[in-house]
């Protein structure tokens, strides 16, 4: 595993924006904590 920085995991604030974590209300309920755990959930 080599991508493991800020950057990588999506910290940064571009990449914040990015995982519509700027959002709130409806729509964001799918998006938090993160987009993976939510393609998890219900598995």
């Amino acid at each position: 595993p080599v991508h493991r920085g800020r950057v990588h995991r999506g910290l940064t604030s571009a990449g914040k924006k990015s995982r519509g974590l700027r959002n709130k209300g409806f729509g964001a309920e799918k998006i938090r904590p993160s987009l993976r755990s939510h393609g998890r959930r219900g598995n």
